[in-house]
């Protein structure tokens, strides 16, 4: 590992030799925009086979070499997840699969599918360092863009106004309150 030197350069490609140029050059966009602009996200566009995953990765070791440990990546199925694990090996990246809907995670860089993203309220129970999400268009589609169960967890777990009771409901969930009866009127 690396000392890292966060929107570096030189630190970057020094810590990430097996990325390829542009590759690297979107990690330091990723952390220009995560690190120094404090900013939520960022949205790589790039096109099919320029190395997305690589760049993810890449970014993710970044973090790792940080000694931020709590990564999550998230992908559309368990094949992409496996190819997700194989790519990480080089970089020396371990990274596990979850083991369904109970398994959180924890103290460590771990992938999962959209679907146990969506169901898996033991990932409400870490505080994510950085969370990859891979083909991110597929959390909204459709004409009327209905928000998926997936993005009102991924919302929850990065820390999204919006995602508060998602988030408090996953963390809390054993002192959520009991219903208040009402009335055909709601009162």
């Amino acid at each position: 590992t690396t000392d890292t030197q966060w929107a570096d350069a030189g630190s970057i490609d020094s810590s990430l030799p097996y990325l390829l140029p542009d590759q690297r050059g979107d990690v330091l966009k990723a952390e220009k925009r995560l690190i120094e602009q404090n900013k939520k996200g960022i949205l790589f566009t790039n096109g099919t086979g320029t190395g997305k995953t690589y760049t993810g990765l890449g970014a993710a070791k970044r973090f790792i070499n940080a000694g931020q440990k709590n990564i999550l990546f998230v992908t559309m199925n368990d094949k992409i997840a496996r190819d997700f694990i194989k790519s990480a090996k080089p970089m020396g990246i371990k990274l596990r699969q979850l083991d369904g809907v109970q398994d959180g995670g924890q103290g460590g860089a771990v992938i999962t599918t959209f679907a146990n993203m969506a169901q898996n309220d033991m990932l409400g129970m870490i505080d994510w360092d950085l969370i990859v999400i891979d083909e991110a268009h597929n959390l909204m589609q459709g004409a009327a863009a209905p928000t998926t169960n997936s993005l009102k967890k991924l919302r929850a777990l990065s820390g999204h106004h919006s995602g508060f009771d998602e988030w408090a409901g996953m963390r809390h969930a054993d002192k959520k309150p009991e219903p208040i009866d009402t009335d055909e009127k709601g009162r």
